[in-house]
Formats: C-alpha cells, sequence, structure tokens
C-alpha cells in the first residue's frame, strides 16, 4: 500500500501560486495554511487597499495598527493581511494558521516585512 501524501507547507503553496501571478496583479504573494484539521489554506496577494475598520476584530488584535507599523507601508498592504482576511472570513482561526509570501511571477520565497513579523506565524 502506498504511503499518504504528505500536506503542502505554507511555504510549497506559496511558491507554487506565487509563480502564477502577474507581478501586474500584485508584487507578493503570501499562504495561509491551518494547522489543524481540515488543514485548508488560502492565497492573498499585496496591494489589495484593505482598510484597518474593515479588518476582521482577531486580526485587529494582532496587528500594529496601521500607521503605526514599522516600515514605511501600511501593514495593510501586505500579502500576509490579505491571506489572513480570506482565511478568516471562511472560518479560520487566527491563532491556528501560519504563513509564508514568495515574490510573485518567480515564486522567491521571502521573509515577512517587519510588520508582519510581529504577528504572522511563519510556517
Amino acid at each position: 500500500m502506498p504511503l499518504p501524501k504528505k500536506p503542502k507547507t505554507a511555504k510549497q503553496w506559496a511558491a507554487e501560486h506565487a509563480k502564477t501571478v502577474s507581478k501586474d496583479k500584485a508584487t507578493m504573494v503570501c499562504a495561509a495554511l491551518e494547522t489543524v484539521k481540515p488543514f485548508r489554506h488560502w492565497f492573498g496577494w499585496s496591494g489589495q487597499g484593505h482598510k484597518w475598520d474593515n479588518l476582521p476584530a482577531t486580526l485587529q488584535a494582532k496587528v500594529p495598527r496601521i500607521g503605526a507599523g514599522i516600515q514605511e507601508w501600511g501593514s495593510a498592504n501586505c500579502a500576509e493581511i490579505d491571506a489572513a482576511v480570506r482565511a478568516i472570513n471562511k472560518g479560520a482561526n487566527i491563532d491556528n494558521l501560519v504563513f509564508a509570501a514568495a515574490e510573485a511571477a518567480v515564486g522567491t520565497l521571502r521573509k515577512p516585512c517587519l510588520n508582519c513579523a510581529k504577528w504572522a506565524k511563519q510556517g
């Protein structure tokens, strides 16, 4: 009997999906992966224009307030935010998610920015 396939990691999901995303759509792609069953995954893209007041409360509690981040850009511009919003809106618990980001079009994995490093668990 063949062994069951090992599930993909957030890094694998991000790198594979990023290669399919044009730089015209986003510069970064992020995969959010549940660490508990059913191990669902979601993708997010940078530059989606999320507004602080529209972020789920569970995400607002984790993310540095927009405009108060360490980077010169607001946290809501990041692909990690977009992936988290999509996951939470589908019923995922933010505490059960890990994230990985990759450069759009090429799939090169990237470390999170200093804003996202404060809240997005890497996986």
